[in-house]
């Protein structure tokens, strides 16, 4: 989409700056991803040292892995197959 009354070199430039922006926004995505892990491995590993109930820590440690697993699995396993059916009407098990 070209608009008339815009030079060629303004359009670049405006053009330069909003893939730098891009660029520098999804280099702080990846960051955040790879350092969330840390991150809570250090809140957990805090918790762990200053309980005085280790069994009912790691139990409830247990219930949520748990729980995590299972939202993933609900999403990969029904919420995905379900998306892509109804975008666009295939099996979506047939690539799975």
């Amino acid at each position: 989409l070209r608009h008339p009354n815009i030079k060629e070199c303004e359009r670049v430039s405006v053009l330069n700056v909003s893939q730098a922006i891009l660029r520098c926004t999804m280099l702080l995505v990846v960051w955040v991803v790879w350092f969330t892990p840390l991150g809570m491995l250090s809140l957990i590993c805090l918790k762990v040292a200053s309980t005085t109930d280790l069994l009912n820590l790691l139990g409830a440690l247990g219930f949520y892995l748990m729980c995590v697993a299972v939202g993933h699995s609900i999403h990969t396993f029904l919420f995905y197959p379900i998306l892509f059916w109804c975008t666009t009407r295939l099996n979506g098990w047939r690539y799975y």
